[in-house]
């Protein structure tokens, strides 16, 4: 933003956004986890209300889709680990951004106050490895909550129920 929103009440949106360090035509988890990490510096550090991808089909940028294969790409279904979760009207709250090296987390609930019914959390593992990550629950309760991951060979697949324990629980 310009930093001049506070005074006009607008919102921010991501609309367009560059490739960084991947080749455009990657269609890998890297390129999924360069979308996520752009996701998650919006949200965090830009306080955005939205993230937008608008390169839905090209041969020559981070499409969605492949246009060689035309096969979805990693992209979204990164992106879809926001958006089938965090619905309008949700609101982003408080997470330890960087919880452990390379691995960053953003956190939304359903309603303004302390008190929602639901809430999301969004881990990403920027890591070469499997990272056992504790997650601390503050004013939320919770008997359980249900993972689902987007990796090198899941594309947004529901995993089975973990157990929430003194308002905490860890998850690979």
């Amino acid at each position: 933003t310009a930093g001049w929103s506070h005074l006009t009440n607008q919102e921010s949106w991501m609309t367009e956004i560059s490739d960084g360090n991947i080749t455009p035509d990657d269609h890998t988890m890297l390129s999924g986890l360069e979308e996520a990490g752009w996701i998650h510096k919006c949200m965090t550090t830009g306080n955005m209300n939205a993230f937008l991808h608008w390169w839905i089909w090209s041969a020559s940028t981070a499409s969605l889709i492949d246009d060689a294969t035309n096969t979805i790409t990693k992209r979204p279904m990164v992106i879809g680990n926001y958006s089938k979760f965090v619905r309008p009207g949700f609101y982003r709250m408080g997470a330890t951004a960087v919880p452990t090296g390379g691995v960053s987390v953003t956190a939304f609930k359903n309603t303004n106050n302390s008190s929602p019914t639901t809430f999301v959390v969004v881990a990403i593992n920027g890591n070469n490895a499997a990272v056992n990550q504790t997650f601390s629950l503050n004013g939320l309760t919770a008997t359980s909550v249900v993972p689902w991951v987007t990796d090198g060979s899941r594309d947004l697949v529901q995993q089975g129920a973990v157990a929430v324990s003194g308002n905490s629980f860890a998850y690979s």
